[in-house]
Protein backbone atom coordinates (compact mmCIF):
# COMPACT_ATOMS: atom_id res chain seq x y z
CA UNK A 1 0.00 0.00 0.00
CA UNK A 2 1.27 3.09 -1.32
CA UNK A 3 0.27 6.42 1.18
CA UNK A 4 1.10 9.94 0.13
CA UNK A 5 4.74 9.75 -1.08
CA UNK A 6 5.57 6.27 1.13
CA UNK A 7 5.55 2.96 0.81
CA UNK A 8 4.42 1.43 3.51
CA UNK A 9 5.33 -2.15 2.87
CA UNK A 10 8.75 -0.49 2.93
CA UNK A 11 8.65 2.23 5.63
CA UNK A 12 10.26 1.06 8.67
CA UNK A 13 9.16 2.59 11.60
CA UNK A 14 11.96 3.66 14.39
CA UNK A 15 12.24 4.57 18.10
CA UNK A 16 11.96 8.48 19.37
CA UNK A 17 11.06 11.85 17.45
CA UNK A 18 12.17 11.97 14.13
CA UNK A 19 12.36 15.89 12.30
CA UNK A 20 10.75 14.70 8.78
CA UNK A 21 9.36 11.45 7.08
CA UNK A 22 12.55 11.11 5.20
CA UNK A 23 14.26 9.70 8.97
CA UNK A 24 11.91 7.02 9.22
CA UNK A 25 9.02 7.78 12.07
CA UNK A 26 7.70 6.54 14.73
CA UNK A 27 3.79 4.67 14.69
CA UNK A 28 2.09 8.25 15.70
CA UNK A 29 4.10 10.34 13.24
CA UNK A 30 3.02 7.67 10.61
CA UNK A 31 -0.44 8.86 11.67
CA UNK A 32 0.32 12.36 11.06
CA UNK A 33 1.76 11.56 7.97
CA UNK A 34 -1.11 9.58 6.69
CA UNK A 35 -3.59 12.09 7.67
CA UNK A 36 -1.72 14.76 6.02
CA UNK A 37 -1.36 16.64 9.23
CA UNK A 38 1.89 18.49 10.38
CA UNK A 39 4.42 16.21 11.20
CA UNK A 40 3.87 15.30 14.75
CA UNK A 41 4.05 12.43 17.26
CA UNK A 42 0.84 13.48 18.58
CA UNK A 43 -1.59 13.55 15.95
CA UNK A 44 -4.68 15.38 16.24
CA UNK A 45 -7.24 12.86 14.75
CA UNK A 46 -6.01 10.02 17.19
CA UNK A 47 -7.29 9.76 20.26
CA UNK A 48 -5.12 10.96 23.25
CA UNK A 49 -5.27 7.57 24.81
CA UNK A 50 -4.80 5.30 21.66
CA UNK A 51 -1.26 7.89 20.79
CA UNK A 52 0.50 7.60 24.59
CA UNK A 53 0.01 3.94 24.24
CA UNK A 54 1.28 3.68 20.69
CA UNK A 55 4.04 5.85 21.72
CA UNK A 56 5.31 3.80 24.60
CA UNK A 57 4.54 0.65 22.64
CA UNK A 58 6.16 1.61 19.80
CA UNK A 59 9.90 2.77 21.87
CA UNK A 60 9.53 -0.33 23.85
CA UNK A 61 9.76 -2.39 21.33
CA UNK A 62 12.56 -4.17 19.62
CA UNK A 63 13.14 -3.09 15.64
CA UNK A 64 11.50 -6.09 14.60
CA UNK A 65 8.62 -6.10 16.34
CA UNK A 66 8.21 -2.37 16.26
CA UNK A 67 7.24 -3.13 12.32
CA UNK A 68 4.22 -5.28 13.28
CA UNK A 69 2.49 -1.92 14.48
CA UNK A 70 2.75 -0.53 11.08
CA UNK A 71 -0.94 -1.65 10.07
CA UNK A 72 -2.54 -0.35 13.20
CA UNK A 73 -1.67 3.48 11.83
CA UNK A 74 -4.11 3.45 9.16
CA UNK A 75 -6.78 2.09 12.01
CA UNK A 76 -6.22 4.96 14.47
CA UNK A 77 -6.98 7.76 12.45
CA UNK A 78 -10.16 9.56 13.27
CA UNK A 79 -10.68 8.10 16.70
CA UNK A 80 -9.66 11.14 18.67
CA UNK A 81 -13.71 12.59 20.18
CA UNK A 82 -15.22 9.88 19.04
CA UNK A 83 -16.60 8.77 22.60
CA UNK A 84 -14.32 5.83 23.19
CA UNK A 85 -11.51 6.81 25.45
CA UNK A 86 -13.50 6.25 28.84
CA UNK A 87 -13.11 2.60 27.70
CA UNK A 88 -9.53 2.82 26.07
CA UNK A 89 -8.46 3.90 29.42
CA UNK A 90 -9.99 1.37 31.10
CA UNK A 91 -8.17 -1.15 28.71
CA UNK A 92 -4.62 0.37 29.13
CA UNK A 93 -5.58 0.29 33.02
CA UNK A 94 -5.88 -3.46 33.05
CA UNK A 95 -3.52 -4.57 30.49
CA UNK A 96 -0.20 -3.41 33.00
CA UNK A 97 -1.84 -5.08 36.10
CA UNK A 98 -2.23 -8.18 34.20
CA UNK A 99 1.15 -8.42 32.92
CA UNK A 100 2.51 -7.54 36.77
CA UNK A 101 1.04 -10.57 37.75
CA UNK A 102 2.78 -12.39 34.88
CA UNK A 103 5.58 -10.89 35.68
CA UNK A 104 5.30 -11.28 39.41
CA UNK A 105 4.22 -15.28 38.77
CA UNK A 106 7.15 -16.39 36.09
CA UNK A 107 10.37 -16.92 37.78
CA UNK A 108 7.96 -19.70 39.69
CA UNK A 109 6.47 -21.15 37.04
CA UNK A 110 8.46 -20.58 33.94
CA UNK A 111 8.98 -24.23 33.53
CA UNK A 112 5.24 -25.33 33.80
CA UNK A 113 3.84 -21.72 32.18
CA UNK A 114 7.29 -20.93 29.29
CA UNK A 115 5.01 -22.70 26.47
CA UNK A 116 2.10 -20.38 26.67
CA UNK A 117 3.90 -17.25 27.77
CA UNK A 118 6.71 -16.44 25.37
CA UNK A 119 5.57 -13.01 24.87
CA UNK A 120 4.12 -10.52 25.88
CA UNK A 121 3.80 -8.82 22.24
CA UNK A 122 0.41 -10.64 21.31
CA UNK A 123 -1.05 -9.78 24.30
CA UNK A 124 -0.04 -5.74 23.33
CA UNK A 125 -1.37 -5.97 19.66
CA UNK A 126 -5.04 -7.66 21.12
CA UNK A 127 -4.94 -4.72 23.61
CA UNK A 128 -4.33 -2.30 20.78
CA UNK A 129 -7.04 -3.78 18.41
CA UNK A 130 -9.50 -3.68 21.33
CA UNK A 131 -8.87 0.45 22.31
CA UNK A 132 -8.76 1.00 18.50
CA UNK A 133 -12.48 -0.07 18.55
CA UNK A 134 -13.58 -0.86 22.33
CA UNK A 135 -17.44 -1.00 21.55
CA UNK A 136 -16.46 -4.90 19.80
CA UNK A 137 -14.66 -5.57 23.60
CA UNK A 138 -15.50 -6.68 26.75
CA UNK A 139 -15.69 -4.34 29.30
CA UNK A 140 -12.86 -3.98 30.91
CA UNK A 141 -14.45 -1.77 33.31
CA UNK A 142 -17.14 -4.12 34.64
CA UNK A 143 -14.17 -7.09 35.12
CA UNK A 144 -13.29 -4.66 37.51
Amino acid sequence: MTTGTIDLANFRLARGKHSSITEGGCLLELCSFMAREPWSDHPKCVSPVLGAFGRRLNDDLGDAERQLLTPYAERMLNTAGDGQDEARGWLAADWPIRNAVYAALRPRFDEVLKPTIEKLLPSALDLLDRMIDPSAAPSAQAAA
